[in-house]
């Protein structure tokens, strides 16, 4: 790749990255329709940066980074599909292993929208709750009993955030067979990085 090549793809990068910005601020001001056109401006640069590195498997951490920042773009967008594909394609190459495992939850993100989307509820997001509590209203479409030390469950409220909480063993079952796929209403508190679930219950319609 010539240098005129790179110099082409950082440019595209930075017009990414200054647009996500831009949408960001936009966001922040209430100004939703502006936001959306800037957050689809970007990801029309970052794809053009990562399609532009695609063939080029040599050239990590490059290339996984760029496909990473546009798939979460895509996401941002509601490209799902798109998400996929540009995920896959990161995958295939030799990501370093942090980004590879960023990859695989930004993945886990898509799913867990999509499955939202095809129920078609109307969730709320997390809403403010006392100090060291968290309080989280939305979907119950994952749980992990996998881990024999740690067992989890994750929340998608309507902003696509995915809330993960660790519970009990002995609570894992009792919550997930009544609640898989229903909206509740989970209330946790902060234990150093991570949430620790103290109450779920099904949210009233």
């Amino acid at each position: 790749m010539t240098s005129a090549q790179k110099k082409k793809i950082t440019g595209w990068h930075l017009q990414a990255m200054s647009l996500c910005d831009q949408a960001m601020a936009a966001r922040v001001a209430h100004k939703r329709e502006e936001a959306t056109v800037l957050f689809r401006q970007a990801l029309a640069s970052e794809r053009k940066a990562a399609e532009a590195v695609a063939g080029a498997p040599a050239l990590e951490p490059t290339r996984s980074v760029l496909h990473r920042s546009a798939a979460a773009l895509a996401v941002e967008c509601g490209e799902h599909r798109l998400a996929e594909k540009l995920i896959a394609t990161a995958l295939a190459g030799e990501p370093p292993d942090e980004v590879a495992e960023e990859l695989r939850e930004l993945l886990e993100q898509v799913n867990l929208r999509r499955r939202l989307a095809k129920l078609g509820a109307q969730e709320q997001p997390r809403r403010a709750a006392g100090q060291g509590e968290v309080v989280v209203v939305g979907s119950l479409l994952f749980a992990n009993a996998t881990h024999a030390n740690k067992k989890t469950i994750k929340i998608l409220d309507t902003d696509g955030g995915v809330h993960t909480f660790d519970v009990r063993t002995n609570q894992l079952a009792d919550i997930v067979k009544p609640l898989w796929e229903a909206k509740v209403v989970v209330t946790g508190e902060k234990h150093g990085k991570s949430l620790r679930l103290r109450h779920i219950e099904k949210a009233s319609e």
